[in-house]
């Protein structure tokens, strides 16, 4: 699930505009490769260390994203 965040609302797909605001999303390239990235880090599986920083990172974008539509959620329902 993906939250708008300029206004909150919730979103059914990140890569267009929120509905109630207008705010662009996310690029759908950015999202594109994020997903080829994780699907390379998920045939790998190894333990050598390139495989644990690209975890590594996913995992931190992964933490950003919820925190910002967590974020987003709060704004939205203090308006």
């Amino acid at each position: 699930m993906y939250f708008c965040t300029s206004c909150g609302m919730e979103q059914k797909n990140p890569t267009k505009f929120c509905r109630n605001c207008g705010e662009r999303g996310i690029d759908s390239r950015i999202l594109t490769s994020l997903k080829i990235e994780a699907d390379q880090v998920n045939l790998k599986k190894g333990g050598n260390e390139a495989t644990n920083e690209s975890m590594n990172t996913l995992d931190a974008i992964e933490k950003f994203r919820r925190e910002a539509d967590e974020l987003a959620r709060r704004k939205n329902q203090q308006n």
